[in-house]
């Protein structure tokens, strides 16, 4: 009979599938990035930011179709809907009425009253604990929304355990002047590890802290040195300017704007090289405490391993900023041509029944209002580029994390479907994103 398969050969395919397969993970870089990146800015630019969460999932779809096992694409099916409508709820049922609490307080008790400090410190607390439970349901939605060969992903805990666990751990943070960070990184990893399915198979993580501290003891220390050196050098070069400013207060009179202009470029600028110093200096770690989580993850037989390293991190570090920065840069020059042929244009327009001092201090007006919205622009740039960089972060992780031994892929069933119709409401209000 046309094709019937021996009984020979149907025994071994049997065999070869409960014996499993090597599973290969690969990357391969999503074209169309760049045209991607200036039409999602533009959308957000032109919808006062609602586009934000349609380009938001177009951009997955993308990275998800990058991400190969054994040779076959990750699939991506949430929509840009859904998290809309997730966002919404979540802001007009939970944070809005969260923080109007406060509003009431001091209106009814009166901004000094101490039961009024008490509602700020336990709505302090409230965003604290929601926050854990926000990085959970955005996961759960994520993963429900990745599929492979048709299969669903999912992530089966319970959110609210998660966020309690977050919650009182972050809470021994500062009283352990952060030694428990590697422990609670662990810990938070592998509540969420053992809670990922794929269709009817778990992962397992089974690791410990122990081999994080060595790097993030140097780490630690790399820290207080870093602050120390960059709050001495920031007082050494604002000294002048404010010795000229208590002066000027003590005479009366006006401090420069250069003045202050050098202040704040001054501190923003060791804030920029604290930031680039510790970046730099806590890549070691960074790269440590992936490869560890990457040896303590299991799925079937397969093991995973990761080979990131310090020095490819910083790389990724130093050149996406640079990718990012070109955006900025970018809105800064349109801006900039923009405001001198402005000013060009209106100084020739003199009307010839407006005192031409007065039309010159509208023309003045009119350039300073277009200069400052073009700096604005600008930093609204920075995420120009956003898709590009989050694609090459992508890559680089994927390109580093090995899978040994076989698995029976053609075994794994569809898993119990979840109930999940919106999506990452409260993340989205927190901010928060992760791969």
């Amino acid at each position: 009979m046309t094709g019937a398969v021996p009984a020979s050969s149907a025994y071994l395919q049997s065999e070869n599938s409960s014996l499993g397969e090597p599973v290969v993970l690969s990357w391969m870089r999503p074209l169309g990035l760049i045209g991607l990146s200036f039409w999602n800015f533009l959308a957000r630019v032109l919808t006062l930011g609602i586009y934000h969460f349609w380009g938001k999932t177009e951009v997955r779809k993308r990275l998800w179709s990058a991400i190969r096992i054994n040779g076959e694409p990750l699939v991506y099916t949430g929509r840009g809907l859904e998290l809309f409508l997730g966002f919404l709820i979540v802001f007009f049922l939970i944070l809005l009425p969260l923080l109007l609490i406060p509003v009431a307080a001091i209106f009814y008790l009166g901004p000094e009253s101490t039961a009024t400090k008490v509602v700020q410190l336990l709505l302090y607390v409230v965003f604290f604990y929601l926050f854990g439970v926000a990085v959970y349901r955005a996961q759960r939605y994520r993963m429900s929304r990745t599929t492979w060969r048709g299969i669903r992903g999912q992530l089966v805990g319970n959110p609210w355990q998660y966020a309690w666990t977050s919650f009182w751990t972050g809470l021994l943070v500062p009283l352990t002047l952060g030694w428990i960070l590697p422990w609670r990184a662990v810990k938070l990893q592998k509540f969420i590890t053992n809670d990922t399915r794929i269709g009817n198979r778990s992962f397992l993580f089974e690791g410990s802290s122990k081999p994080l501290y060595v790097r993030f003891a140097i780490l630690w220390f790399s820290a207080i040195l870093i602050y120390l050196a960059v709050m001495m050098s920031l007082g050494a070069l604002m000294f002048p300017s404010l010795q000229e400013i208590q002066l000027l207060s003590e005479r009366g009179a006006q401090v420069p704007t250069m003045t202050l202009v050098k202040i704040l470029a001054t501190v923003y600028g060791g804030l920029i090289i604290a930031f680039l110093l510790y970046s730099i200096a806590s890549a070691w770690y960074r790269a440590r405490m992936i490869n560890h989580f990457a040896s303590c993850t299991k799925f079937e037989n397969l093991k995973f391993s990761g080979s990131l390293q310090a020095r490819g991190l910083v790389y990724m570090a130093v050149t996406n900023f640079f990718i990012r920065l070109t955006g900025s840069l970018i809105f800064l020059v349109i801006g900039i041509i923009l405001a001198f042929w402005a000013y060009g244009a209106l100084s020739g327009m003199s009307p010839p029944d407006v005192d031409p001092l007065e039309w010159d201090k509208t023309v003045r007006g009119i350039t300073v209002a277009l200069a400052t919205g073009t700096l604005l622009f600008a930093m609204a740039g920075f995420v120009l580029f956003a898709p590009v960089t989050e694609a090459r972060n992508s890559g680089y992780l994927i390109n580093r994390i090995s899978i040994d031994g076989t698995a029976a892929l053609a075994e794994i069933e569809q898993g119990a479907k979840q109930d999940i119709k919106l999506g990452e409401g409260l993340a989205e209000a927190f901010d928060i994103d992760a791969f």
